[in-house]
């Protein structure tokens, strides 16, 4: 069995009943980046990466303060002169984010269907998506 899907085969087997809202944002501001956000009950926890999600890609990213539902659905200019933000992607997402390793399922989303959370113990991380 491939590395791939032996990852996909445990996520699968991992997932949890927790959904809620994801969508990934293009962000120009202060650099070009991507926000990844999960819907986690009021508040959307955030990660910029630094690269556009593709499927079995390892992306650099990093924890940053959660973000208010409102940008689940937004699209245009960011607040205070902080650049704008265009939709890539979005859909559901299903696991569990406080079981390391995370892995979670995404639907509505034709270009990968599970994503994973690797964190070190210096605090780096990277987001893996997988088709």
């Amino acid at each position: 069995m491939s590395v791939l899907s032996a990852i996909q085969k445990n996520a699968t087997l991992r997932v949890r009943n927790v959904t809620g809202r994801f969508v990934i944002l293009e962000h120009n501001h202060p650099s070009l980046h991507w926000d990844f956000l999960l819907e986690t009950g009021p508040k959307a926890a955030t990660w910029r990466l630094a690269q556009c999600p593709q499927p079995g890609l390892s992306i650099d990213a990093e924890r940053i303060a959660d973000h208010r539902l409102f940008y689940l659905d937004y699209e245009g200019p960011v607040s205070r002169g902080r650049g704008e933000v265009q939709r890539r992607y979005q859909g559901e997402w299903m696991g569990d984010l406080k079981a390391p390793p995370v892995q979670i399922e995404l639907t509505g989303c034709d270009d990968f269907r599970f994503a994973q959370l690797a964190e070190s113990t210096d605090g780096a991380a990277t987001w893996t998506f997988l088709a």
